[in-house]
């Protein structure tokens, strides 16, 4: 016989065993590594998937998001030829909200939405655990947790009220994870140097030309020559965009 969720998570041998699991996510470099640990957590949780999103809130572009996927190929392959990112209500409500919530009582407003659901159900997520989770620092980028059953009885708001505590961590971890990896990709392919970084944190903070250039002992003609060659590194149209890109991508963490 299955075991209810609210069994597995009252039971201290499983808490040490997530517990080890999550400690195990920052120690890990590759997408492939930390998807096989989602994966792990999502059967001992006796779920039979899991997907982790990370993306900038507001942002309707597609090339923020980042995914660790420990569910049906299919499934995955059919949502980004649908681009159900784009409509995708548990998103919108993970955008909206902290709490986690059952899937099937987040409303779908529209065909689109309807048959996102639908196709869900034919691959087998017949119930759904929504699990928010927001960065700190005021940063836009965010990530949401899915975790789905056969069972359509298995996520009620009772039992994602006991669990609450060990899905706010899995989530937390893997939206620290990707935010930490984008930020070593960055800083490696953009070649971006401490200077620089000073530069962007000082723009951030409101600091215009004259007063950084105060700071490095130079003219603000040369500040602005060096934002000019830093927005382009970095494909924005501003300074200011240049400063935000930074401090969304978690440049600024030490």
């Amino acid at each position: 016989m299955r075991r209810s969720l609210a069994a597995i998570v009252s039971d201290p041998g499983f808490m040490r065993e997530l517990n080890d699991a999550i400690n195990q996510i920052p120690h890990r470099a590759h997408a492939a590594e930390v998807t096989a640990i989602v994966k792990w957590v999502a059967g001992r949780l006796g779920c039979n998937g899991a997907v982790f999103s990370s993306f900038i809130q507001g942002e309707e572009d597609f090339e923020s998001y980042r995914y660790i996927v420990a569910c049906a190929a299919s499934w995955c392959n059919l949502y980004m030829e649908q681009r159900w990112f784009a409509i995708d209500p548990f998103l919108i409500y993970a955008q909206q909200h902290t709490e986690p919530a059952v899937g099937n009582e987040i409303p779908l407003r529209t065909e689109g939405q309807r048959l996102f659901r639908l196709r869900a159900r034919e691959t087998g997520f017949n119930s759904i655990a929504v699990v928010p989770c927001h960065t700190a620092a005021g940063r836009s980028r965010m990530g949401v947790l899915y975790l789905t059953s056969d069972d359509p009885d298995y996520f009620t708001h009772e039992t994602i009220a006991l669990a609450k505590m060990c899905l706010r961590s899995i989530a937390a971890e893997l939206l620290e994870w990707w935010s930490r990896k984008i930020r070593r990709e960055l800083l490696r392919d953009l070649s971006i140097r401490d200077d620089e970084l000073r530069l962007l944190r000082l723009a951030h903070q409101g600091f215009g030309s004259k007063e950084i250039a105060r700071l490095f002992d130079t003219k603000p003609a040369i500040i602005d020559q060096r934002f000019a060659r830093l927005s382009l590194k970095l494909n924005v149209p501003s300074r200011a965009m240049a400063a935000k890109l930074a401090h969304e991508s978690g440049l600024f963490d030490e």
